[in-house]
């Protein structure tokens, strides 16, 4: 059987492994840059804080626009899920062991799947 393989049928076989190395080989840098484009263009959020004590600063200085759906506190290794002022204002009379606050304080919660485009910036308080 090998004895009548002649130059053609070599040829042949060798255009079949070739073309299938080529589709295996490309169906793969479809599945890398399809993982490129979408880790190029995520969100990327920054914590800023002023010279303020009490202020918080949440930056997107990503390329993508982000969606945020919860806004988490941890404090005292308890996580806090905050999503309204008085959960806000309950922990800061916990962290200040005050009632009322010593302070006052303007916020914005940025919960319920709050956008935040590209550059954009949100100041919680």
């Amino acid at each position: 059987m090998i004895s009548n393989i002649d130059s053609s049928d070599i040829i042949a076989i060798s255009a079949v492994v070739l073309a299938l190395c080529a589709f295996v080989l490309t169906f793969y840098g479809i599945i890398l840059n399809k993982k490129h484009n979408q880790l190029s263009v995520r969100p990327f959020f920054n914590l800023d804080t002023d010279d303020d004590p009490i202020s918080l600063t949440l930056i997107n200085r990503g390329q993508g626009n982000g969606i945020i759906l919860s806004l988490n506190v941890k404090y005292n290794k308890n996580i806090r899920i905050i999503n309204n002022q008085y959960e806000l204002s309950g922990l800061f009379k916990e962290i200040w062991n005050s009632e009322p606050l010593p302070f006052t304080f303007d916020y914005k919660l940025p919960v319920g799947r709050a956008g935040v485009n590209v550059g954009e910036s949100i100041e919680i308080f």
